[in-house]
């Protein structure tokens, strides 16, 4: 696209039409782009009109009428089916000179030339990179892995839009767009091109039955991001309201034997768009697969590939794809309230925690309940049930979690501790650190204060006799100290010298 200005005799090149304008040449604007220029530096701009040569397309040349010629800091209003020629006051002194001798009342000439074959384009959308030419990658295309979106073409003009997620982890990687343009080439593209990458990749879709859009991918962002390029696909047919057609979702589950999910049916008009359903449906499934109800609800068993089916008098039926698994590749043991999966466990004492196992197939997430698992666990550090709630033991130990789905187990480590102490000096490192937490949980020994607990302090014998008592459990005694004078009663040690007295030790 060659683009051209000609202004005081003199001929220009405009790179720049409704983009940010740039520091050394010409731009220009329509009301197509903003309000206004959206210019931030000081320039001059300049209003005008077509006066001849009809619209604005890739191959024209417009005779255009200068209104007013404005000295600006900043941006500058596009009036509503006008232009405005822009040049910063960065540019060289040959482009300011067109500027600079223009008047009001003058007339400027705009040249557009590109290939005819743009001649009957309405919309276009840009492309940085080519994927592929006559049926082959292109070389030297840039590595690494990310998100992509990509449109190809086959033979017979067919399109293909495509779309990989990726910078998510546990979920995709993206590819490289070698790896697209190959995938495109499989997919039959003779041509095509990458779009873009990253969280602006986004793929929308009415599904049949369906009255709005829904998302089919998940972007980087989490969220659809807000861009201003899209290729829409659209049909010009209205909704009949009669429907000739039903539609299943979702249309595809990968499932571990002994899951339950559940099939919806929506009816849809010859077009697609959703239409009353006013008949019973029937379901059937491949069988060995599992059972349904008419109601859709379905529980997987055996393991397979197959289809749910629906069908009603008079409509086109519709087929679900069914992948059921007895073994997965891969069980991801999970804590339940962040979503994160563990490679070990380090729990404190008499603490619980919700676990839960996801089994994977090819990389994929499969549908799944808590009684497709079996849970277990070896060494003292607690117990889990059926359901995968595992609580700690009351003291440290070590040892392991154990889950298996059909032949595939998975084991991971754990370790159960105490608390961190509170006393402050009581360091987490310190070789007496766990029997300290011992000490002090069972009752046997206090702190010397709130917040000291004195490891390296002399032990007197009433101290001494006081942890033997609490270690029998402080039972009631009877009777007086005896021969032992400095033993007053009503003393915090009084009853354990009396107990130990008695006991003879």
């Amino acid at each position: 696209l060659k683009t051209t200005l000609e202004l005081c005799g003199e001929k220009y090149n405009v790179p720049v039409i409704n983009k940010a304008r740039s520091a050394g040449h010409y731009a220009l604007y329509t009301s197509d782009y903003a309000s206004t220029t959206r210019n931030t530096t000081p320039g001059h701009d300049i209003i005008v009109s077509v006066i001849e040569g009809g619209d604005l397309t890739v191959n024209c040349q417009l005779t255009l009428l200068v209104e007013e010629v404005l000295d600006s800091d900043g941006p500058v209003e596009i009036p509503e089916g006008k232009m405005v020629i822009s040049l910063a006051d960065t540019a060289d002194w040959w482009r300011q000179y067109g500027v600079e001798n223009v008047e009001a009342g003058d007339t400027a000439t705009l040249t557009v030339s590109c290939d005819p074959a743009w001649n009957d384009v309405v919309w276009a959308v840009g492309s940085l990179y080519k994927l592929v030419t006559n049926g082959k990658a292109e070389s030297g295309l840039e590595a690494g892995a990310a998100p992509r979106t990509a449109v190809g073409v086959r033979d017979d003009g067919t399109l293909i839009l495509y779309t990989i997620d990726g910078r998510k982890t546990g979920y995709s990687v993206g590819a490289s767009m070698t790896q697209v343009a190959n995938r495109l080439i499989e997919l039959g593209c003779v041509e095509a091109a990458i779009m873009d990458g990253g969280g602006s990749t986004s793929l929308n879709a009415m599904y049949i039955g369906d009255s709005s859009l829904s998302q089919i991918n998940n972007p980087s962002d989490g969220y659809q991001r807000a861009v201003t390029n899209y290729i829409m696909l659209v049909t010009r047919e209205k909704p009949t309201g009669i429907a000739t057609q039903l539609a299943i979702y979702p249309y595809a589950v990968k499932m571990l034997s002994g899951a339950k999910t559940s099939f919806t049916v929506k009816a849809a008009d010859e077009f697609g768009f959703a239409a009353p359903l006013t008949q019973p449906v029937s379901f059937s499934v491949t069988e060995g697969l599992g059972t349904i109800g008419q109601d859709g609800a379905f529980k997987a068993l055996g393991a397979g590939t197959g289809v749910v089916s629906v069908s009603a008098e008079g409509l086109a039926g519709a087929e679900a794809e069914l992948t059921v698994v007895s073994t997965p590749d891969e069980i991801r043991i999970k804590n339940e309230a962040t979503g994160k999966t563990l490679t070990a466990i380090e729990i404190q004492v008499d603490q619980s925690m919700e676990l839960t196992a996801e089994a994977m197939l090819n990389h994929l997430s499969l549908i799944s309940a808590d009684d497709c698992f079996s849970w277990s666990v070896s060494g003292n550090i607690g117990s889990i049930t059926a359901t995968g709630k595992f609580t700690a033991a009351g003291i440290p130990a070590s040892g392991s979690i154990k889950v298996t789905a059909g032949e595939k187990t998975v084991t991971i480590p754990v370790k159960v501790v105490y608390p961190p102490g509170r006393f402050e000096d009581v360091h987490q490192k310190a070789w007496y650190f766990d029997a300290v937490n011992f000490v002090v949980r069972e009752g046997l020994f206090n702190g010397v204060s709130e917040t000291k607990f004195g490891p390296n302090e002399k032990m007197s014998r009433a101290m001494f006799a006081t942890v033997l008592y609490r270690l029998a459990g402080s039972p009631k005694v009877s009777g007086q100290a005896g021969a032992f004078t400095d033993v007053a009663a009503g003393k915090w040690y009084t009853d354990a010298v009396v107990w130990a007295s008695q006991k003879g030790i």
